[in-house]
């Protein structure tokens, strides 16, 4: 770590300046903003990278990182550089360090339900950056004494420093009223950016009922006020109002730019609902009219547009740009022969079973996850705190003392990143097995009186499917419930050996001999922890690939028999998630792939940096799941499902049943006071 040490040497008299420079000055405005904030940003980030596993994934970062510039384009501070990196934990959290970086885990991914959830969590820690709740509680709780004790460092010491400055964004603690404003910050954000406000209280409902009072290792605001508290106040807030045609029309008009019509019409709707003489809002409704086909609509609600003061330009050009249906209609939909329909039917049904024995074992498998268990989390807070007083001894603590602690902690990081894995793990098997349940609900319904062709030919596919992945679910969720044991095994053993180094006195002595017994006890703590990992990533890669299988299934099961404006509105989806350009899709779908198909395989090919064409000719071949066929090795599975399923509930939203969902009963407004304003912080 010798060029971690040179780095360190050259940033302590810049900290110990910047620790006496706060003494003096207390201020925040721009000059302070590069002065204080970004070498504080910069040594942070330093810290965040070497103690956290980062996924430079090009396909989950960059989608992270194209929702975080859209919302950076409505932020106050412009001179901050955000920065948007993908942490590779399993846990949901998100946190923000000084000048600008923002951090969030693919856990947090995979909880939110949508695309609105995860614009409010970045907009929630731009507003921490915004208001510099980050930088002020840093500066107020560490750095003074950080910066004096770098000066007397050594090498042995570089590793605690950087763990403590690593730990410490992501446990942050924030008072209440910060929270609150932060929380003002995400919402505001959403709407400016066109998303909607009101999935943040879905956002903390959810976390209320899958964690429960029993937090998980790194849980999403583990440490920040009673969800409930936050949802009060939220929806008291003008930027939720129901009542706003100007507001309801913004979230609209973001919904009508990602092509998602269905949404986008229930606030147009609700803008015209508010105030029937609002232009915009008629003008919403053409749009969304005219995209569907439906021309006389279109033109009935651009007409209400002129009458109530709509631009005449922007309406008469729009009008022009509108085509009549076409004369003849498009070819119907191809009815399956009574004889394949009754194959798929019975098909279909005989998955039950396979479904069962799944269901039982990712339901055993999620009822305990490791990370959960109340005595794991009692010793991870006296953990902290004893590393807490370790780290304050400074040059104190002896060299052997030193050299268990550093073992220790880094023992302990890795068994809860896998403690966290595993548990995050048993939740996605028993997702995933309720998936395919659903998927076989779904595909019974389709095929119920006279099905499609192209029905009957997905459920064969998707029953193949269930066959080749529920027993390898099944497998994969009784293997991981004997390594969490293990695993949770590792975690307790080094929390006790570093609760052990409690009994250091005052001026940090500890003997060779105790210090060499508790090293080689590490050691096998983490022999055997590296062996329990291993054979549970294995576990771990079936339930990603499993679940990655199900969501392509689930969308090709929305697209049956859809007509073309609900194609392409799809389409436009598969390009969004999977960074994927319009053409490459196109040619993917002209190839043969389905729509699913095509999703996962410009994902995949999005993830491993390679040509989605290639990717496509050689899966043409044979019909069996794409998924088979691409990762072999469930390489990359995880990070294309995150997106897939993202993909999924929006399609779902969009085609089917939760788009006729009505909006939120509004409830009073009070004014959008801001109790860490600008004149606050500076």
């Amino acid at each position: 770590m010798s060029w971690m040490h040179r780095r360190f040497r050259a940033l302590r008299l810049t900290l110990l300046g910047l620790g006496l420079g706060l003494v003096t000055t207390g201020c925040a405005n721009d000059i302070t903003d590069f002065a204080i904030e970004q070498p504080l940003g910069w040594i942070s980030e330093l810290a965040i990278g070497l103690q956290y596993p980062m996924d430079r994934d090009p396909l989950v970062r960059g989608w992270v990182n194209q929702l975080g510039q859209e919302t950076r384009a409505n932020v106050r501070r412009k001179r901050v550089p955000y920065r948007f990196s993908l942490v590779d934990l399993a846990a949901p959290n998100a946190f923000a360090i000084p000048y600008g970086g923002i951090y969030a885990t693919k856990g947090v991914i995979n909880f939110a339900d949508s695309e609105d959830e995860l614009a409010f969590i970045i907009g929630h820690e731009i507003g921490h950056v915004e208001r510099r709740h980050s930088s002020f509680a840093f500066q107020r709780n560490m750095l003074i004494s950080l910066g004096l004790s770098l000066l007397t460092n050594d090498s042995n010491r570089d590793f605690m420093q950087i763990a403590q400055i690593a730990s410490y964004f992501m446990d942050l603690k924030f008072s209440r009223d910060a929270e609150f404003g932060a929380d003002h910050s995400g919402a505001e954000l959403a709407v400016a950016t066109g998303y909607n406000p009101h999935r943040s209280i879905d956002f903390f409902r959810r976390l209320d009922r899958v964690y429960g009072a029993t937090p998980r290792f790194f849980s999403y605001f583990q440490t920040h006020p009673i969800n409930e508290d936050r949802i009060t106040r939220l929806r008291t807030r003008s930027y939720l109002s129901l009542t706003d045609p100007v507001m309801m029309t913004t979230i609209g008009n973001g919904y009508s730019r990602r092509l998602q019509f269905a949404n986008a019409e229930k606030f147009y709707q609700g803008a015209v609902v508010a105030d029937p003489n609002y232009g915009d809002g008629y003008l919403g409704l053409a749009r969304v009219a005219a995209y569907r086909g439906d021309t006389p609509a279109a033109r009935n609600h651009y007409q209400q547009a002129l009458a109530h003061g709509a631009s005449q330009q922007t309406v008469q050009a729009e009008v022009a740009a509108l085509t009549e249906p076409a004369a003849q209609p498009s070819a119907g939909i191809v009815v399956a022969s009574a004889r394949d329909a009754d194959a798929a039917r019975t098909a279909i049904a005989s998955g039950d079973g396979n479904i069962r024995l799944a269901m039982t074992a990712a339901q055993a498998l999620a009822a305990a996850p490791v990370d959960a268990s109340p005595a794991l989390v009692a010793s991870h807070n006296e953990v902290g705190t004893v590393i807490d007083r370790l780290n304050a001894m400074g040059g104190s603590l002896s060299t052997p003392g030193q050299t268990v602690l550093r073992s220790g902690i880094q023992v302990r990081a890795a068994a809860m990143a896998a403690a966290s894995e595993a548990g995050e793990s048993g939740q996605i098997a028993e997702e995933t097995v309720e998936l395919y349940a659903d998927n076989q609900r779904r595909l019974a319904r389709l095929l119920a009186n006279n099905p499609s062709a192209e029905a009957v030919a997905l459920a064969a596919r998707v029953q193949a499917d269930q066959e080749t992945y529920l027993p390898r679910l099944r497998n994969a969720s009784e293997r991981l419930q004997s390594d969490s044991r293990d695993i949770a095994a590792a975690v307790r053993e080094s929390h006790r050996i570093i609760t052990a180094l409690r009994q250091v006195p005052n001026n940090g002595a500890l003997g060779s001999a105790i210090a060499s017994r508790l090293q080689s006890q590490l050691e096998a703590a983490n022999t055997n922890l590296k062996a329990a990992q291993a054979r549970a990533e294995s576990a771990v890669r079936e339930v990603r690939s499993g679940q990655a299988a199900g969501l392509v299934n689930s969308i090709d099961i929305s697209m049956v028999d859809r007509r073309r404006p609900e194609r392409s509105m799809a389409q436009h989806q598969v390009h969004r998630f999977m960074l994927a350009e319009p053409a490459i899709v196109e040619r993917l779908l002209a190839s043969g792939l389905s729509l699913g198909e095509t999703a996962y395989t410009a994902g995949y090919a999005k993830s491993g940096d390679v040509a989605a064409d290639t990717l496509a000719a050689d899966a043409r071949g044979a019909r069996n799941s794409i998924v088979a066929q691409l990762d072999r090795g469930g390489s990359r599975s995880a990070n294309v499902a995150l997106m897939l399923r993202l993909l999924d509930l929006t399609l779902r939203e969009e085609l089917e049943a939760e788009s006729a969902k009505p909006l939120p009963q509004p409830l009073p407004t009070q004014p959008d006071e801001d109790e860490r304003d600008s004149n606050v912080l500076a």
